[in-house]
């Protein structure tokens, strides 16, 4: 019988409830994070530097590769800026930060 079928939209709310569990999840893991960054980075950042020092050319490879990367993500972006109906600076601004937060 059709008529004691759930409304369409009856799973808002346990969506909305699972969404709300994982923000309080991930906000604690990231406070731990935040609270462990400082030692952590220092240790990082040392041997990062002291390892590019040591190759350059590596360094050198890496710069090249990003800014290629870069340069083709361009054109790609607004190309799909104009699938998704969009004005191009949304699709390259899309595409700055979803390089940011991959990098991170």
């Amino acid at each position: 019988d059709k008529s004691k079928r759930d409304p369409f939209f009856a799973f808002i709310p346990q969506v909305a409830n699972w969404g709300g569990t994982i923000v309080k999840n991930e906000v604690g893991v990231a406070s731990k994070g935040i609270a462990a960054f400082p030692s952590w980075s220092r240790d990082f950042l040392g041997e990062t530097f002291t390892y590019y020092k040591a190759n350059p050319r590596i360094l050198f490879d890496e710069i090249i590769s990003g800014f290629t990367v870069a340069i083709m993500q361009v054109p790609e972006s607004i190309a799909f800026s104009f699938v998704a109906g969009v004005p191009p600076l949304s699709g390259l601004q899309a595409t700055f930060w979803m390089a940011l937060i991959t990098g991170i």
